[in-house]
């Protein structure tokens, strides 16, 4: 399986139980992950920046030893319990993520993301204790070293509830964060805000992703186009195609009379005329290459908001899908026929000793209903070399069409519209001792 895109990492916060945390993040549209819903994850979380310590905790989204994990369409979550909180201080924790297994040949690896930090606060417990046992009268001294007293238990008890007081205040404070909040807050406060509302099926972390995203379309996009992209990736998690059309088509306004209410018999104030060089018209394309639900209502009132004013946006629905081809690390090189070819130490492919010229063919691959070819693209180190990409196709398996031969940054063009693909690489080079390297190959396709 290829090298895929890494996840979006959120930050990490506490859940409504003492000692459960969230730890949410989000996937990044890659056209190689075929089938999103066989994806495994692996979260390390350590209390050192190098996650190296033994205090290092590992889990799998399906493994045993997590409380629970939301798998919702986009974001996702693990929720893990940490150790308690300790009355020495506040406690750092350090936490990365990435995709490890699953996919439709059970391999997909990603790379890790950023590493992340989240503090435990402190149990204030014993601080507390310890002063009101300070500010007890002398006449009462005799009970403060009596620790199994009932005025020891009495003060223990009033501890207790303001430490968690002072708890609740620390994380009330962090509600008022998209980020840190938990997740009532982010409903009442920002899903308030950016006015969506939950949806009873949908994980509680899909919701998250979908207020984060929203509010930053509005907040932190610079820019219209970049706004709405980031708004139709919130629900499908890829990015549209925006075709500017007012040269071709242009778009009638008519002429729309804003009128002041306090003096509505007065002559118009504003008149918005219907010049095709006032107006704008769009078309939005929008992909659902992973077959996301959603509600496209709800995607289009949003895109509406953030469009410039005299817009009209025309969305349409395609339903082909983008899938992608790749070999980029060691292993799917070496799963290939390889002939005078052989992986170097980063991963690549290049020629085996003193060959001049050497062949790599793929295993058969299989995408349902491939209607679409799209361009070849290459990662290469060039100097002397040719590489040559061939692909076939066949209906079922066996019987295979001739090889064509293709060219970079176009599409195939005799090669048959068929299920069932296989590629073959030729390496050569004309200066001896120079040894060409091929460290990623992508094909694009559309299927149904």
């Amino acid at each position: 399986m290829p090298k895929i895109s890494a996840p979006v990492v959120l930050s990490a916060f506490p859940s409504s139980t003492d000692g459960i945390w969230s730890f949410p993040f989000a996937l990044t549209f890659d056209k190689a992950i075929h089938d999103p819903t066989t994806l495994r994850y692996e979260v390390h979380v350590d209390t050192f920046p190098s996650l190296g310590s033994p205090n290092l905790r590992i889990a799998y989204s399906n493994g045993a030893n997590i409380v629970s994990f939301q798998n919702g369409a986009l974001g996702k979550s693990f929720e893990l319990s940490l150790p308690k909180r300790q009355i020495s201080g506040d406690i750092t924790w350090y936490w990365k993520l990435r995709i490890n297994g699953g996919g439709y040949g059970g391999g997909y690896v990603s790379d890790w993301s950023d590493v992340h930090t989240f503090v435990v606060p402190k149990d204030s417990t014993r601080d507390i204790a310890t002063s009101l046992w300070d500010n007890i009268a002398d006449d009462v001294a005799y009970s403060k070293v009596a620790n199994s007293s009932n005025l020891y238990r009495i003060m223990d008890m009033i501890a207790r509830e303001l430490d968690q007081a002072l708890l609740e205040n620390t994380y009330t404070q962090k509600d008022l964060s998209l980020e840190m909040g938990r997740d009532t807050s982010v409903e009442n406060n920002f899903g308030k805000l950016v006015g969506l509302g939950t949806v009873a099926t949908e994980p509680t972390v899909s919701y998250r992703w979908k207020v984060r995203e929203l509010f930053k379309s509005f907040i932190n996009s610079p820019g219209v186009v970049t706004g709405i992209r980031r708004v139709i990736r919130t629900f499908v998690g890829e990015d549209p195609h925006i075709f500017d059309a007012t040269n071709t088509d242009g778009w009638i306004l008519g002429i729309n009379h804003i009128y002041d209410p306090l003096h509505s018999t007065e002559p118009d104030p504003i008149i918005l005329y219907s010049r095709l060089d006032k107006g704008f018209h769009w078309y939005v394309r929008i992909w659902n290459s992973w077959g996301l639900t959603y509600d496209s209502t709800v995607l289009e009132n949003y895109v509406n908001l953030i469009k410039p004013a005299h817009t009209l946006t025309t969305f349409t629905y395609p339903t082909q899908k983008h899938a992608q081809i790749r070999f980029n690390i060691a292993d799917d090189w070496n799963a290939c026929s390889l002939t005078d070819l052989v992986t170097d130490s980063s991963g690549s492919l290049t020629l085996d000793g003193a060959a001049v010229s050497g062949t790599a063919e793929t295993p058969v691959i299989h995408i349902a209903n491939v209607n679409a070819w799209d361009v070849l693209s290459l990662d290469q180190v060039l100097g002397g070399q040719t590489i040559l990409v061939q692909l076939r196709s066949s209906a079922n398996g066996v019987s295979f069409s001739i090889y064509e031969d293709l060219v970079l940054g176009q599409a195939p063009i005799s090669t048959p519209l068929q299920d069932y693909v296989q590629l073959k690489i030729t390496i050569s080079t004309t200066v001896p001792g120079n040894k060409p390297v091929l460290s990623a190959l992508r094909l694009d396709c559309l299927h149904t």
